[in-house]
C-alpha cells in the first residue's frame, strides 16, 4: 500500500508528464488527432512530369492547430505516402522534413506519368490527404531557326547612292536568342532585281547600290528559315558658304549631307574644278561634316561635287564683276521708289518701318534699326497712307510697323489706318530729330562703339548708314559745339568705349571733340565735304573687313537734304537703299546726278576689287544715264 510520501510523488510525476506534452508545438491536449492538409502555394499541387519535385504542405488537428513538432524531426508514428493514378503508393516519409514555420516539406518527390495523385499523410489514428495534379510539360519550340534581324544604327540601313559601305546587324532565332550560324544574303532593288552578297553573322561587306529608292535585304539559313530588313538608299546633297569669283583666290566651306540634311561625318568626295582652271581633288568631311577647300577659278563655269560617283551638287563661279538691273527707273515719288526697293530684298517681312517721304530727317539713322529687325524701310506721304505702300507691306505679311516720327512727320490718319488691318504700331518720335534718333539707338543697342553725325547732316549720317548697320552699330545726333542733353544721356546709357565723328570740324567742331574725349576713346572720320567724308567712311571701314570679302555697291543720289532741292522732296533713295544694302553685306554712295567726285572715283578705282557688282537705284533724274555708265566702266574687272 503506498504511503502518503508515494503518492504525491506520483501525482507529481504525471502533472510534469502533462505539463511538458502541453509546451510541445501544434499538439493539442485531448484533441490532437490528424484531420487535414493544405498545400503552402497553388505551385505545390500543381506540377509538371519528372523527378526532384518539391511540395511545401501544412497539417492540422481535428481542433484546427497545426500538427506540428520540433523543426528537423517528425514523430515516429507520422507516415506519408504518395498515391499515383493507377494506385500504385510511394513512401516518402524518409525524405520528408518539418520547418520552423510549422510546414513540412517533400524535397524529391517523382512524378512519372500526368494524372492526380494522392498526398496521404496518417500518424496511427487520423489521416490527411490532398490532390496533387501533375501534367506533362509542353515540347518548347526550336530556338536555332533564323527568325528577324535588326540593325545596329541607323546608318546601317539609311545608305547614300553610289556609296560603298558595311551593313552591320544582329540575328535573332526563334527563342529571340542571338543567331551565329552560317547564313547568306541577297538584296532587292526597287525594281525587283536581286542581288546575292556574302554575309557573316553580323554584317555584309562593301555593298554599293547606286539607285535611290527602297531596297530589301534577306538573310537565309541552311533550314531555309530568313529574316529580311528595309534600306534606304537616297542621294547626298551639299550646302557651300562663301563665293567662288573667276580669278579671285576664294574659300569655300561644304556641308555634306544625307536626304534627310543630316552631315555625314568622315566621308570622302570629290571637288572637280576643271571646268573653272582646276583638277579634281578628293577631301574628307570632319566629325560635323564640313570641310573647306581654296581655289582661284580662271574661267566662269561649274564647280562639281562627286560621291560615290554620283554628282551631288554644283557650284557656279561668279563673274568678277556684274551690272545690276537699275531699280526704281520709272519712280517718280519717294515712297514708289521705297515699295520697289523692299521688293528687291524682302518677299516676306514681319516688321516694315514707316517714315515721311517729304523729308529723310526723322528717319537718317533708321538702318542700323532696319538690320536689327530685317525691316524695309518705306515712305509714304504724311497726311495719308500710300496706296502701294499699304500693298507691299500686305504682300510682306507683316505684324509690326516702326513709324519714325511723331504726328508732324506722320500723321495719326497714318496710323489709324495701319491698325484698322490689324498691324500693331510703334512710334519712334521725340520733340526733336535728336531725341528721336536717341530712341531708335535705345533699340539697337551697342556692341561698344557709337557712330556721331550733325542732325542736320543728313548726307554723312546716310553715307554711313548701311555699315552701321552691317556693324549694329547705333547712330545718334549732335550740334557743332552742343552735345543735346538727350545724346549725351543716351550716350551714358549706352556706354561705349568708342565715339567716332561723322564728318569734318565744319559740322563737328574740334571744342566737341575735345569734351568727348574726356569720356571715350574719340575717332574723326570726315573730309572737306559730304564725299570727302563718304570715302574716309567707306576706307575706315573696308580697312576692318577681311581683304577677300566682297561687297556689293548701290550707287544712290545725294540730294538727300531740303537744301540740295530747288523744287520738290529730297530724294529718299539713299535712305531707303541702305536697309537693301545692310541686308545683302554691300554699301551706300551717294552722288550728284551727272558727275563723279574725285574722291569717290578715286576711292572706286583702288577698290574695285573688292566690289562684284554695282546697282544703280532711282531714277535717271536722281542718276544720269550718262553717270551710270561712267561709273560701271570704270568698276569693270
Amino acid at each position: 500500500m503506498l504511503t502518503g510520501r508515494k503518492v504525491r510523488m506520483r501525482v507529481f510525476a504525471v502533472l510534469l508528464a502533462l505539463s511538458m506534452l502541453m509546451i510541445l508545438p501544434g499538439v493539442s491536449l485531448g484533441a490532437g488527432t490528424l484531420s487535414s492538409l493544405t498545400f503552402v502555394s497553388s505551385s505545390d499541387n500543381n506540377l509538371t512530369t519528372g523527378s526532384g519535385k518539391t511540395i511545401h504542405f501544412w497539417l492540422w488537428d481535428n481542433a484546427s492547430a497545426l500538427y506540428t513538432v520540433a523543426p528537423g524531426t517528425l514523430p515516429a508514428a507520422l507516415k506519408i505516402h504518395i498515391n499515383s493514378p493507377s494506385g500504385v503508393s510511394s513512401d516518402y516519409t524518409g525524405s520528408t522534413i518539418s520547418n520552423s514555420d510549422g510546414s513540412y516539406t517533400i524535397s524529391s518527390a517523382i512524378f512519372s506519368s500526368a494524372g492526380t495523385y494522392t498526398l496521404y499523410v496518417t500518424d496511427g489514428v487520423g489521416s490527411a490527404t490532398g490532390a496533387i495534379n501533375v501534367t506533362t510539360p509542353s515540347t518548347p519550340p526550336a530556338t536555332h531557326n533564323l527568325s528577324y534581324l535588326t540593325f545596329l544604327s541607323t546608318a546601317d540601313n539609311n545608305l547614300i547612292t553610289g556609296v560603298t559601305q558595311n551593313i552591320n546587324y544582329r540575328l535573332w532565332d526563334s527563342g529571340n536568342q542571338q543567331f551565329s550560324g552560317s547564313v547568306s544574303a541577297y538584296i532587292v532593288d526597287p525594281d525587283g532585281h536581286t542581288t546575292s552578297y556574302t554575309a557573316s553573322s553580323t554584317s555584309i561587306a562593301n555593298v554599293t547600290l547606286d539607285k535611290p529608292g527602297t531596297y530589301t535585304l534577306v538573310l537565309t539559313d541552311t533550314n531555309n528559315y530568313s529574316a529580311s530588313g528595309t534600306l534606304t538608299v537616297g542621294d547626298a546633297k551639299v550646302s557651300t558658304s562663301g563665293l567662288l569669283i573667276q580669278n579671285y583666290y576664294s574659300t569655300v566651306t561644304v556641308t555634306l549631307m544625307d536626304a534627310s540634311g543630316n552631315p555625314l561625318s568622315h566621308r570622302s568626295l570629290t571637288v572637280d574644278a576643271s571646268n573653272v582652271g582646276g583638277t579634281p581633288v578628293p577631301y574628307t568631311t570632319l566629325y560635323d561634316g564640313t570641310f573647306s577647300f581654296s581655289l582661284t577659278p580662271t574661267t566662269l563655269g561649274t564647280v562639281n561635287f562627286n560621291l560615290g560617283g554620283h554628282l551631288i551638287g554644283t557650284m557656279q563661279v561668279s563673274p568678277a564683276y556684274t551690272t545690276g538691273a537699275r531699280i526704281g527707273t520709272t519712280s517718280s515719288d519717294n515712297a514708289t521708289l521705297s515699295v520697289q526697293v523692299a521688293q528687291q530684298g524682302w518677299a516676306k517681312a514681319d516688321t516694315v518701318i514707316l517714315t515721311r517721304d517729304d523729308v529723310v530727317a526723322d528717319a537718317m539713322v533708321a538702318a542700323p534699326l532696319s538690320k536689327r529687325y530685317d525691316a524695309p524701310i518705306l515712305m509714304t506721304p504724311s497726311a495719308s497712307l500710300s496706296t502701294s505702300v499699304l500693298s507691299e507691306i500686305t504682300t510682306l505679311g507683316a505684324k509690326n510697323v516702326f513709324v519714325i516720327g511723331g504726328t508732324g512727320a506722320v500723321s495719326a490718319s497714318v496710323t489709324d489706318t495701319l491698325t484698322s488691318y490689324g498691324l500693331h504700331v510703334t512710334r519712334f518720335d521725340g520733340v526733336d530729330r535728336y531725341a528721336t534718333a536717341a530712341k531708335i539707338a535705345a533699340w539697337v543697342s551697342s556692341p561698344g562703339t557709337v557712330y556721331l553725325a550733325y542732325g542736320y547732316g543728313e548726307p554723312d549720317a546716310l553715307a554711313a548708314g548701311a555699315l552701321a548697320a552691317e556693324q549694329g552699330i547705333p547712330i545718334l545726333l549732335s550740334d557743332t559745339n552742343v552735345l543735346p542733353e538727350v545724346t549725351q544721356d543716351q550716350l551714358a546709357t549706352l556706354r561705349p568705349k568708342t565715339v567716332v565723328l561723322l564728318g569734318g570740324t565744319g559740322v563737328l567742331s574740334s571744342d566737341l571733340q575735345t569734351r568727348l574725349a574726356g569720356q571715350y576713346s574719340v575717332q574723326r572720320w570726315g573730309g572737306v565735304d559730304r564725299y570727302a567724308t563718304e570715302q574716309v567712311i567707306f576706307q575706315n571701314f573696308f580697312n576692318q573687313k577681311p581683304a577677300l570679302d566682297q561687297y556689293p555697291l548701290f550707287i544712290t543720289s545725294s540730294y538727300v537734304s531740303p537744301s540740295d532741292v530747288s523744287s520738290g522732296n529730297p530724294y529718299g533713295d539713299a535712305l531707303v537703299t541702305a536697309a537693301l544694302a545692310a541686308k545683302k553685306n554691300g554699301f551706300v554712295v551717294t552722288l550728284p546726278p551727272n558727275s563723279l567726285p574725285n574722291t569717290i572715283g578715286t576711292f572706286l578705282l583702288f577698290n574695285k576689287g573688292y566690289i562684284p557688282s554695282a546697282t544703280v537705284v532711282g531714277n535717271s533724274s536722281a542718276i544720269g544715264f550718262n553717270l551710270e555708265q561712267q561709273l560701271q566702266q570704270l568698276l569693270a574687272h
